[in-house]
């Protein structure tokens, strides 16, 4: 599970990333499965609703204070976006005045490889120290005065605005900050996790002091926070601490303020998608990438176990389907990742590529092969035992830290029930079949599901769009409706797949038909593509492919432009040739009643056309002009 945020200081805005993974005794060489597991961290609530989680480890001197605030960007609107990674800034510089003791500490701690710092995601906001054992109460009371009701100075609040914005600015000329917002905004069309945490230019510009003061006045409520503490400290002592520092705090949580609220049905939920989204972006940046997203789970589904083995058969470790076949066999890419990012509501299992321009269509059929070889089924043992390897592993070495540690319970008793959650999960884990796993697959893995974000050189592959990805994908992946029976005479073609998802026909004379049916649709769209496309074009002769595919819809040997446009317009229909960098071909819009003829019109126009020189002479003065 990969849950993003802006974590641990690194990359604080966008989307930048931490890795929350649950290993389990026996998953890997190091623990065998019979010896005894850790005591259960102790656990309280306060008076006012404030909770607490503290697991003692006396093995070095050192002790991590964090505070989970479930209060994050999904809390506010559209409007008011990147509030609460602002009042992040103003709390940490709260938390650590500078010319402050906690100052000097905090420099010390970080000089031998420690951090203070404080980070925002979608659904939280959180603030951690590591400190020597010695020192912890006043790591407590920096969280406290953090936490404490907010009084902005006017020229700190400013400054740090400055600051936020300059996050921003970096953000925009960082390619994998810029491909990951743009990831998230064609996925989510509705829920807040479309937004980035950071905000934009134009809401923080706009912030007043008051603005934050009302965000921490609706959200920073006792019985939102966790306090989450380990490390070489009595238990007995902290919970003493906390109740005199945080005692007089308020508890309840108030709604309003033009805030939304979170986890508690108010967010809107995220439709489902009906199709693959695709995005085509060009800028300054020396290497194309490629991103992939399918929606998946949210935190407490019970396909977490399977969905987070689907990521890491496929892109985790060296060992993976990807980069095996993509970075090491075939050198399509320079690097290949994928991971499930896992928040409360339903997330996304996400695929990233770095590579060239040239290779982007090539790596994402190889991709998509990959994928569909899970939703087939073709998972094999050593694959399956290297995932399992990679999530314990990691969950070990996170856990290895006092600061880890503390992450890792925080997120356990702030959005699930804690380690029982953890051994849930853990047991899913270890139990899942290759079965459960391909299930998983053909279940969230299909194209309907698909968002495919592009970023190329802006001087790369002129004349590639969404519709190259339109054509190249309808020959890799499976849809999700639905599939009926192959049309065309009978025994004149050859299924060659049929799912839930559709059809895939091959006919004698080479053509290749898909057929995906949709329910309660009154259209038909049709896409008949030939190879050709700008890269096909002779030397001295590009655009000679659009030119052919715009003429296709001029002139048949029985209809000239008007009669084709009238035929079309009898069937409420649309047809217009279109040319992309490897395809060429007609596309057609038109009622569902009305198919067959829209079909046989089709047909004559590919088959026989009749390339008019009237009508070519009048396309080559308009594209002249369009240039």
């Amino acid at each position: 599970m990969r849950l993003i945020g802006s974590e641990n200081g690194v990359a604080k805005g966008l989307f930048s990333a931490v890795l929350f993974l649950f290993g389990l005794a026996g998953l890997f060489p190091g623990r065998a499965s019979g010896s005894e597991e850790p005591p259960r961290p102790f656990t309280a609530r306060l008076p006012n609703g404030m909770r607490v989680v503290i697991s003692e480890d006396r093995t070095v001197p050192l002790v991590a204070v964090q505070a989970w605030v479930r209060a994050g960007s999904v809390n506010e609107t559209d409007d008011t976006y990147g509030t609460a990674h602002l009042l992040e800034h103003m709390l940490f510089r709260k938390m650590i005045p500078p010319g402050s003791e906690i100052e000097k500490i905090a420099e010390q701690v970080e000089s031998a490889g420690g951090s203070v710092n404080a980070y925002t995601s979608p659904e939280r906001t959180v603030v951690h120290l590591v400190l020597p054992s010695g020192e912890w109460e006043k790591g407590i009371d920096a969280i406290g005065e953090a936490l404490r009701e907010p009084e902005f100075d006017p020229r700190d609040f400013e400054e740090e605005k400055e600051v936020v914005l300059e996050e921003i600015l970096r953000g925009e000329d960082l390619p994998q900050s810029r491909l990951m917002k743009r990831l998230f905004a064609e996925s989510y069309w509705v829920h807040p996790y479309r937004r980035p945490v950071i905000g934009s230019r134009d809401t923080v510009a706009g912030f007043e002091a008051d603005d934050l003061r009302k965000f921490f006045d609706a959200w920073y409520r006792t019985d939102r926070i966790l306090i989450s503490v380990v490390g070489d400290v009595p238990a007995d002592e902290v919970m003493r601490k906390l109740k005199g520092r945080f005692s007089g705090a308020p508890g309840n949580a108030r709604r309003g303020n033009g805030c939304r609220v979170s986890g508690d049905g108010s967010l809107p939920a995220e439709p489902l998608q009906r199709g693959v989204r695709r995005r085509v972006e060009r800028g300054r940046w020396p290497r194309a990438r490629l991103a992939l997203a399918y929606h998946t789970v949210g935190i407490a589904d019970p396909l977490v176990p399977p969905v987070d083995l689907v990521a890491a058969i496929l892109g985790d470790g060296t060992g993976s389907l990807l980069k095996r076949e993509l970075e090491e066999r075939s050198r399509l890419v320079h690097s290949v990742d994928a991971y499930s990012y896992t928040p409360r509501d339903p997330g996304l299992l996400i695929i990233t590529a770095v590579l060239d321009p040239e290779n982007i269509l090539t790596a994402l059929g190889s991709i998509l092969n990959q994928v569909e070889t899970l939703r087939q089924g073709g998972i094999r043992k050593g694959d399956l035992d290297r995932a399992r390897a990679q999530v314990a592993a990691g969950y070990y070495r996170e856990g290895e830290s006092r600061e880890g540690r503390a992450g890792q319970l925080g997120f356990l008793y702030s959005f699930v029930d804690g380690i029982d959650y953890e051994t849930r999960y853990l047991d899913g884990l270890r139990s899942v079949t290759a079965d459960e796993i391909a299930n998983a697959a053909r279940r969230f893995l299909v194209s309907d599901n698909l968002t495919v974000v592009v970023f190329l050189p802006e001087d790369s592959l002129p004349g590639f769009s969404e519709a190259d990805i339109d054509i190249a994908l309808a020959d890799m992946t499976p849809a999700v409706s639905p599939g009926g029976s192959a049309p065309g005479p009978a025994g004149a073609g050859k299924v060659v797949r049929r799912s839930r998802a559709g059809v895939k026909v091959r006919y004698p004379n080479g053509l290749t038909l898909l057929v995906q049916e949709r329910e309660h649709s009154g259209t038909v769209a049709v896409v008949s593509a030939i190879p050709g496309g700008l890269l096909a074009d002779p030397g001295g002769k590009a655009g000679m492919s659009n030119l052919l595919a715009r003429l296709l819809v001029r002139g048949t040997d029985r209809l000239g432009v008007i009669g084709i446009a009238e035929a079309a317009e009898g069937m409420g229909g649309r047809l217009e040739g279109f040319s992309g960098l490897q395809s060429l071909g007609i596309t057609a819009d038109l009622l569902s009643e009305k198919w067959e003829e829209g079909m046989a019109l089709l047909a004559e126009m590919i088959t026989r056309p009749s390339l008019p020189e009237t009508e070519l002479a009048k396309l080559k003065e308009k594209v002249a002009a369009e240039i």
